[in-house]
């Protein structure tokens, strides 16, 4: 059961996976284009797409809540011991998720 009732527009669908990729692949055309420029604005270019990965989880259902998101910080990424591959930044730690109820424990007599 939902806590919060659902204020979203039925007839607003999420994106498809082909239509998330076709999303970040234009954002990551656009940064590359500024860059390609030599315009100043090129590191918050690049940001903005990286973030939209984040949160989306990149289209495969991992992504993050758009308060988690929101409060990333850069101390947030480092390297992952699994991932080498990935180099200085294969891991993203969200350290302010979703809150969760706590129960309070039953009283035994």
């Amino acid at each position: 059961m939902h806590v919060q009732g659902n204020e979203a527009d039925a007839k607003i669908r999420a994106f498809t996976k082909k239509e998330l990729h076709g999303f970040f692949a234009h954002c990551d055309d656009r940064a590359a284009c500024i860059r390609a420029l030599g315009r100043k604005r090129w590191l918050p270019a690049f940001r903005d797409p990286t973030l939209f990965k984040i949160g989306y989880g990149y289209g495969y259902g991992y992504g993050l809540r758009r308060n988690e998101t929101r409060l990333l910080d850069a101390v947030d990424f480092g390297s992952n011991a699994a991932g080498h591959k990935f180099g200085e930044y294969g891991l993203c730690q969200v350290r302010f998720g979703k809150a969760k109820k706590v129960r309070r424990p039953s009283s035994t007599a």
